[in-house]
């Protein structure tokens, strides 16, 4: 995403929020850059709230755009990754009322209909505003979107095909449709 920003000419910024997971950090300092796209990260904090309150001073002073946070990947019941969640739109608001002006929740293509008890808890607790479909390059066609788009009205932003950064694309219905009830597999 921030990649797909910054050829619109957007300043943006991406901010290592997963302070969990080993090597989440390196991870993501290797993809901003690759595509020059800066990245705020503190290896000596292990509050994930910290750091965005770090990176949303940064983006003020910088005049960014858009500042994408990257958290630590969680199943909806890990209580405790779950109220780390809460805790960085917390932080966020404070900072600025407005804000945030998207929360985007990534599903996993193959995840299958379990994604509609992650939904739930995850809308419970941070009020999602969109979603990205990954993995459809896999086996799976990700049908079990269908029943979230019909149970939440929570639109689908982005579809995700691959591992390259052009791999990610604008969700289009109508293709997606067509794709999934295509009869070459």
């Amino acid at each position: 995403m921030a990649y797909k920003y910054k050829l619109e000419g957007k300043k943006v910024v991406i901010v290592a929020g997963d302070t969990f997971r080993a090597g989440a950090i390196e991870q993501i300092k290797i993809l901003g850059d690759a595509y020059n796209i800066p990245v705020i990260y503190d290896y000596c904090k292990s509050d994930a709230a910290s750091v965005v309150f770090m990176a949303i001073n940064y983006a003020k002073k910088n005049k960014t755009q858009i500042l994408l946070i990257d958290t630590a990947g969680r199943l909806h019941n890990k209580i405790n990754l779950m109220s780390e969640l809460k805790k960085i739109v917390q932080v966020i608001k404070k900072l600025d009322s407005t804000a945030p002006h998207e929360i985007m929740i990534a599903i996993d293509a193959h995840t299958g209909q379990n994604t509609i008890n992650q939904v739930n808890v995850f809308n419970e607790i941070i009020n999602i505003s969109g979603i990205t479909l990954t993995k459809l390059d896999g086996t799976a066609k990700g049908g079990a979107i269908i029943g979230l788009a019909d149970k939440f009205h929570i639109p689908i932003r982005y579809i995700g095909s691959g591992k390259n950064v052009q791999d990610l694309y604008q969700f289009q219905s109508n293709i997606f449709v067509e794709a999934l009830f295509s009869q070459n597999k």
